[in-house]
């Protein structure tokens, strides 16, 4: 069997390719993993009126990561009859509502490979209404 070198310019040009194309799989197959909720625990009168603003960290599989603020598909709280929260993540205590409720930030774990399915990630923090 005879092995012919290639000049130069053709094996640079070959691992130019080769690192792109496994560049853009592993950018295809970034996946968020985990959402954390700041602050963790939150009590609604200590901010004053009742509120309190909610930011999300998406933690990936793939750099870049993490990502605050991360973008959010939906917030959500466990009881709306103590509180609310909006598509920013700034909840609200009702008036004269007592209680603690769970505030959720929910968000897809993306992926753009074929054949696969997006499932959804969940994060999670404590608000406690007076």
């Amino acid at each position: 069997m005879c092995i012919r070198a290639l000049p130069f310019p053709v094996v640079f040009l070959i691992l130019q390719i080769a690192g792109c194309s496994s560049m853009s799989m592993s950018r295809m197959d970034r996946r968020l993993q985990t959402i954390t909720l700041a602050p963790a625990e939150a009590t609604g009168h200590d901010s004053g009126r009742g509120q309190v603003s909610f930011t999300a960290t998406g933690f990936f599989n793939a750099a870049p990561s993490p990502v605050t603020p991360l973008s959010v598909s939906s917030w959500l709280v466990s009881d709306p009859t103590i509180a609310s929260v909006n598509e920013a993540g700034l909840a609200q205590c009702n008036v004269g509502a007592m209680g603690m409720v769970t505030v959720k930030a929910l968000a897809s774990s993306g992926s753009d490979m074929p054949g696969t399915t997006a499932t959804v990630v969940t994060g999670t923090a404590q608000l406690t209404c007076p």
